[in-house]
């Protein structure tokens, strides 16, 4: 459950608690859901009932009115019925206070206990806009809840108005999630850049700072290549050369 914004629990309560058939064949069915609004609290939710009929939504009951709303004639009908009935108010409390504060306490201790940390990873890759310097990229694979802060340091020091970052879903990642941060840093300007990242998962902050060693082990290795690559492509031509010479 985040703090900045109302997050919605279903619990169990994604049952269909009532559904059915009716003579005609139109289905119906009943949706119950807890809505909770504070961090970390099972006292301060919303109950909400929806009664469906053939794909149509027909009426709302919802705790902070303790009044049921119908939206068809059918749904209206049924609404004048229960709103003057105090047994169904009564059931629906019981639903609040069962559902909700008891069933609801024990399922988000269980989500909290199940949370899985990110693994980290640091690197650089060229910059298009400048010769002279690096675009750092932190990112976080596999971590479950959605909920995760990475912060870039300077120094020690964090790094005011971080970059822009996106949260995705991870493809068949069955609710674990990724992310990406990006950094343009200065080569050469003997500043410290390290990547923290918060997570539930993890009981400290993780620290990540790049391996100079690494990059330049990587630069050596590319330049390996790009030699390694011209040097064939000269004696392939020799090659081409020599063998065009020789048929004449």
């Amino acid at each position: 459950m985040d703090q900045h914004g109302v997050c919605s629990l279903l619990l169990l309560l994604l049952l269909l608690r009532s559904k059915g058939v009716a003579e005609d064949e139109k289905y119906f069915h009943i949706l119950k859901t807890c809505q909770f609004i504070e961090k970390s609290s099972q006292s301060d939710v919303h109950y909400q009932v929806q009664y469906w009929y053939n794909g149509l939504l027909q009426a709302f009951y919802n705790s902070s009115t303790e009044k049921v709303v119908g939206f068809t004639h059918y749904g209206k009908v049924f609404a004048d019925e229960v709103n003057k009935s105090p047994d169904y108010l009564k059931v629906r409390r019981n639903d609040l206070n069962y559902y909700c504060k008891v069933l609801g306490a024990v399922l988000y201790k269980n989500i909290q206990v199940k949370a899985v940390p990110p693994v980290s990873r640091l690197k650089s890759v060229t910059s298009n806009s400048s010769e002279d310097s690096e675009v750092l990229v932190c990112s976080a694979y596999n971590f479950y809840p959605q909920q995760i802060r990475l912060s870039w340091l300077r120094d020690g020091v964090v790094i005011p108005d971080p970059p822009g970052m996106m949260i995705t879903e991870m493809p068949g990642g069955e609710w674990r999630y990724q992310i990406h941060s990006y950094l343009q840093h200065k080569l050469n300007s003997g500043q410290n850049i390290t990547c923290m990242i918060e997570h539930r998962g993890l009981q400290e902050p993780q620290l990540l700072k790049l391996e100079r060693s690494e990059v330049q082990s990587n630069s050596v290795m590319l330049a390996w290549e790009g030699a390694i690559l011209a040097t064939g492509l000269f004696v392939l031509l020799a090659s081409v050369v020599f063998h065009c010479r020789k048929t004449q």
